[in-house]
């Protein structure tokens, strides 16, 4: 990325960016992929790509299940041995759509946003580097070819794996508070929250070859604006239709949050030094 004028301040982060800062971040972050045609078509690749992965997927686990017949036979002549053998039978047929297919429903769900980063990882690469560009550069055309905006994807992906790994995990050390009447669905929907909001600022922070160990600056200091923008999304990804621009907007947003701070200082005051070739983002002064 071409930096700016050394001269022009780095944009500060709101003195409270907490919960409440995170959460309405979407707004800005919506009103930034309206007002810029040029970066519209990479919100729309990644949408589409990620529902026809999870469309593939759902019918494949429903055709599975069509063709999957649960039979019980006991191999006895006994009339009560074929009776039971009948039941369960029907029995499993049943519950088979009324289990499985609800399961792969809410994996799906709540799985949407991190694998979503994954597979749409080169456009959210190219659309968070579009998107940082005209923050800090807003008059100028990008300088960059596509080639060069897809050569940081590798780095990219390997994150956002390691992020769907730990989602995973906590996923299913929460997955029995759903046995809690009323509030069990809570833990699990925190832990979808956090690791989507994390999801859409590491987009910006990978691309930018940061590594845990600097993603950790942010990640400890700013965990409620972080946990404020998964909750947004996640409660928008929940309304039918607007949730289709959910992964678009969050990486906008995830992005936004990147380019608040002053990674100079943030590196230097955690005790550690920047990548080589890394050029923090300045937003020009308004």
């Amino acid at each position: 990325m071409t930096p700016t004028d050394s001269n022009t301040p780095p944009i500060r982060a709101a003195r409270t960016p907490g919960l409440v800062a995170g959460f309405m971040l979407p707004l800005p972050a919506t009103g930034f992929l309206l007002a810029h045609r040029g970066i519209k078509r990479w919100a729309v690749m990644p949408l589409l790509a990620n529902f026809i992965v999870y469309g593939l997927v759902i019918a494949l686990a429903i055709y599975l299940l069509t063709v999957w017949e649960p039979t019980f036979d006991f191999n006895s002549d006994s009339a009560f041995a074929v009776w039971l053998g009948n039941v369960l039978t029907k029995s499993f047929d049943a519950l088979k759509w009324v289990v499985f297919v609800p399961a792969v429903l809410v994996i799906s769900y709540f799985t949407f946003t991190t694998v979503g980063m994954v597979i749409a990882t080169p456009f959210n690469d190219v659309l968070s580097h579009r998107t940082e560009f005209r923050l800090t550069n807003p008059a100028a055309p990008s300088p960059t070819s596509i080639g060069y905006e897809f050569s940081t994807m590798l780095w990219s992906i390997r994150d956002a794996i390691g992020i769907l790994i730990r989602q995973v995990f906590w996923t299913v050390l929460a997955l029995p508070f759903l046995l809690v009447p009323v509030v069990g669905f809570v833990p699990l929907f925190l832990v979808t929250a956090w690791f989507g909001g994390v999801g859409f600022l590491d987009t910006a922070m990978s691309r930018n070859d940061l590594r845990n160990h600097h993603k950790k600056v942010v990640l400890r200091s700013r965990r409620w604006q972080i946990l404020g923008l998964g909750v947004a999304m996640e409660l928008l990804f929940m309304i039918p239709f607007v949730g289709l621009l959910v992964l678009p907007i969050g990486v906008i947003a995830g992005t936004m949050i990147y380019c608040q701070y002053d990674w100079n200082r943030l590196l230097r005051d955690a005790g550690l030094e920047a990548p080589k070739g890394f050029v923090a983002p300045v937003v020009p002064a308004k």
